[in-house]
């Protein structure tokens, strides 16, 4: 053989086995290290794993914002010398909100959206055989040209999701522009007698040579087993791309796909040189073969049969870790969301992890998926791209998941220009008019993407939608209404639901969001709205539930929301929190979850409420005895409740729950709620307080005045009872009234308490009071009293002008007051706001030698005394 036969020999084996290396795909997560800075300084790199977020801890604490702005993360990156020849490609799965990406020195490239995977080639860029300098400059900074421009959830900075590197060979499917791999799979005709699956998609040939190439699709059924083989052979020319498209024969008997029965084929695609066993790419794609349409009239449908949707919202972020979620709790929020016998789910509000998408397959549950288009709009046409290449990227990414049934868009993208009342007319047209613009276009984007999706958009309540004509423009209008919270009562839901079918009849529509907040320390026997009590959240779940129901016109609800989550400029009753979750932050189930876990059972089931609720402070009546009320939720008929082996009452349910008045005693009550087919159990440990202080044993009394509910504090495990008037040989307050804010909300004020964790105790407050009393025995007592100042301008310096014009500083609304026990004075001019800021938790505490009972007085020198808490504890 001649040396240039065999040179040529030689070339084409080194050829074809660099074009059929082996496909690599392994984590980065590892080995960074980041500082938060705009310009990198060399000694000050820490030591960061991937998932990571920069606004963990500071979206949390008491100063008010968190850091938006610039955090650099490096590491080395050792690429192997026989990788030479292959393509590397950079995988980001969630970086917010812009990413630049640089190699040894040289920027790669540039993503802008905080919420969709990005890939970059790095190939050009790479030395083999050595370590390799990468580095990713991130900012979270406000930008007016990427969505979302405002939200009510917290923007956190950060390399948040997983990062990979990919070794492909030059001959693969297309990848980089949207970051998954251009193979795409769908069912373009699906029956419970037969379905087809079409495999279309596109390779990228990037040698220097035109290659005739086979592209192989198996179908595998949910027990493993092959059930249909797809080829396709063709010629893709060099360093050009080439799509395909492959269409099965009928299969007969399809397993379908449902919240029920998620049977789950996998479509297996290789491509490999035509006569040639060596794969030079594969992907692997999930297959659900199922239907569904939306029908004005009769709701949703899913493989022929209606179908009520009855699910949830999800956020992506937990405790301490802010959104850099790790995939198991992923996994672990989905399979409560299951638990719950949740059958739908509204990713809120933007598109989220590539696990959770696979959760919600194999789970079965069923998927509205949006991008961050939320609230308002900027009126440029960068941010118009940078919108529909979000979605773009959104489509793509998700497209093969078969439990993707919508596609969102918009959330309340009017809600600003619906109150801009400093806007001129002309002004806010225009604007109105150029979000009906985007609008037509994102939807227009969706169909062709995703013409087997529904498009759908989140509106508040409000006329601008209906009188802007937006929407008219996607398939499905999901409301996001919150009667009995924000203004109203809950039983006026069906109401509005009535006259909106009835104006749009041809519009097919759901509720997106609904829900009050609630806090897991807050209990009531009588809740009101805003008072943050686990009762007022389920009750008012509850009756949305039977109104939705009732009304077949609704395709469904998604409740406002999982867990609770992140929202740095919210005061709820846990500052930085919005507590609407069905569970607490830290995934807890309220109350509230196990009613819906019943209520979406198909068996009979009965709970009882309180699980957060179990040790209990009550104050006993005359005979030793406290009445309180106790909640039950069934799916099935007549409750009986059992306390300790007693019958107490037999009842049936309304709108799912059953509310019985139980004489507890101290100590232990097993409960028991028992109906013809299930039955539940608690144990509620109760701490009596006696009815006559000086007749009974007691150490500690704890109250949390102005308040209606019980209050539990979660680190002690003290019990502060609700707020009572006074009555001669127990407790209470004289005179006052409860300090409203806001004349119909339950807190006193909505408003981040500083200096403390247990806001709710110094939320409420009694205003005006002349004492609090106790008749308790002879004794020494400390004696604790909270307080907060509730008006946020409360001592800061104001100008008011006189005749003259002569500038003069008053302090705003101080209020000072003097303070006694047992007719001793203890202060005399006691002034929070200058001495300690408003809004800030004050303890003040004594200690009294009392011959008979406790008196702390209140004596007003200027505006009105407040009081927050009390505490005696007998020495």
């Amino acid at each position: 053989m001649s040396r240039r036969l065999l040179g040529l020999t030689f070339f084409l084996f080194l050829t074809a086995s660099v074009w059929a290396a082996p496909i690599i795909k392994t984590s980065l997560n590892n080995g960074w290290f980041f500082q938060r800075a705009d310009h990198p300084d060399s000694t000050q790199w820490k030591a960061a794993d991937i998932p990571h977020s920069w606004n963990a801890k500071d979206a949390f604490d008491d100063e008010q914002g968190y850091y938006r702005g610039t955090g650099w993360y490096r590491r080395n990156l050792y690429v192997d010398a026989g990788w030479k020849g292959q393509k590397l490609f950079l995988d980001f799965e969630g970086v917010n909100k812009i990413a630049t990406v640089y190699l040894n020195g040289k920027k790669v490239g540039e993503h802008k959206g905080g919420y969709t995977a990005f890939s970059f080639d790095i190939s050009p860029y790479v030395h083999y055989g050595s370590e390799n300098d990468l580095r990713v400059e991130v900012s979270n900074a406000p930008d007016p040209e990427i969505p979302p421009l405002s939200a009510d959830f917290t923007f956190y900075g950060g390399i948040y999701r997983d990062v990979w590197l990919k070794v492909e060979n030059p001959v693969h499917f297309a990848f980089a522009k949207y970051a998954t791999p251009a193979v795409y799979v769908s069912t373009p005709q699906v029956s419970a007698e037969s379905a087809q699956v079409k495999v279309r998609g596109t390779v990228r040939n990037e040698t220097g040579k035109t290659n005739r190439l086979l592209v192989r699709s198996e179908i595998f059924s949910p027990e493993g087993k092959r059930v249909e083989v797809l080829n396709k052979v063709f010629t893709v020319r060099r360093n050009s791309d080439r799509d395909f498209e492959m269409l099965s024969k009928p299969l007969d008997q399809p397993q379908l796909w449902s919240p029920d029965e998620p049977n789950l084929y996998t479509v297996k695609t290789t491509l490999q040189f035509y006569r040639s066993d060596d794969v030079l790419d594969r992907a692997e794609s999930p297959l659900g073969f199922r239907w569904f349409r939306a029908d004005p009239d009769l709701g949703f449908f899913l493989n022929g049969k209606p179908l009520k949707l009855h699910g949830l919202n999800r956020h992506q972020d937990y405790p301490g870790l802010g959104n850099a979620l790790p995939n198991d709790l992923h996994k672990k929020d989905f399979e409560l969301i299951k638990e719950m016998g949740a059958n739908f789910v509204r990713l809120a509000h933007y598109p989220q992890a590539p696990e959770v998408y696979r959760e919600c397959d194999r789970l079965g549950i069923l998927v509205w998926s949006e991008i961050p288009v939320v609230n308002e709009i900027t009126e440029s046409k960068e941010f118009r791209e940078n919108c529909l290449n979000m979605q773009r990227e959104h489509i793509h990414q998700t497209y093969n998941h078969p439990s993707v049934v919508m596609y969102g868009y918009m959330n309340e993208v009017l809600i600003k220009l619906a109150y801009a009342k400093q806007l001129s007319d002309s002004v806010r047209n225009r604007m109105i008019e150029n979000t009906v613009k985007l609008a037509r276009q994102l939807d227009s984007l969706t169909r062709k993407e995703a013409s087997g999706r529904l498009t759908v958009m989140a509106l508040h309540q409000h006329l601008i939608y209906n009188e802007s004509g937006i929407a008219d423009i996607p398939q499905v209008i999901g409301w996001n209404l919150y009667m009995g919270w924000y203004g109203g009562k809950y039983a006026d839901l069906g109401a509005f639901l009535d006259k909106q079918h009835a104006e749009h009849p041809k519009r097919c529509i759901m509720l997106s969001e609904y829900g009050p907040g609630s806090d897991a320390r807050l209990h009531a026997d009588h809740p009101e709205v805003w008072d943050y009590s686990e009762e007022y959240q389920f009750l008012s779940h509850a009756s949305y539930r039977f109104q939705v129901d009732e009304r077949p016109f609704v395709m469904g609800m998604a409740a406002w929301i999982f867990a609770d989550f992140g929202s740095e400029g919210r005061a709820d009753a846990i500052p930085h929190v919005n507590q609407k979750g069905l569970a607490t932050y830290n995934r807890t189930p309220k109350d509230v979850y196990h009613y819906y876990q019943v209520m979406n059972d198909r068996l009979p089931r009965v709970a009882i409420a309180g699980t957060n609720y179990a040790s209990r402070t009550n104050v006993a009546d005359e005979n030793g005895k406290s009445m309180h009320q106790v909640w039950m939720f069934t799916n099935s008929g007549q409750v009986t409740l059992y306390r300790n082996g007693e019958w107490i009452n037999s009842q049936k349910p309304v709108d799912g729950i059953v509310k019985m008045d139980v004489p507890f005693v101290s100590g232990p009550n097993k409960l028991l709620a028992v109906t013809d087919m299930a039955e539940d159990s608690l144990i509620v440990n109760v701490r009596m307080i006696p009815h006559k202080l000086t007749a009974g044993e007691f150490h500690t009394i704890r109250v949390n005045v102005g308040s209606n509910c019980n209050f539990r504090d979660e680190l002690t495990g003290e019990n502060w009872v609700p707020d009572q008037p006074y009555q001669p040989g127990s407790f209470g307050y004289v005179g006052g009234d409860v300090y409203h804010s806001v004349s119909w909300k339950a807190l006193s004020t909505q408003s981040n308490i500083k200096g403390t964790d247990d806001d709710p105790l110094y939320q409420t407050m009694r205003e005006g009071l002349k004492s609090y009393r106790f008749d308790v025995a002879e004794g020494c007592y400390r004696v604790t009293l909270l307080f907060a100042e509730p008006n946020s301008n409360a001592g800061q310096p104001q100008l008011i002008y006189n005749l003259t014009n002569e500038k003069e500083q008053i302090n705003a609304d101080a209020r000072s007051f003097g303070i006694s026990i047992n007719g001793e004075k203890q202060l005399s001019h006691f002034n929070m706001a200058r001495d300690y800021g408003a809004l800030r938790a004050v303890k003040k505490t004594f200690v009294v030698d009392t011959k008979k009972g406790l008196s702390a007085e209140f004596h007003p020198v200027q505006g009105k005394p407040v009081l927050s808490g009390i505490r005696i504890e007998k020495r």
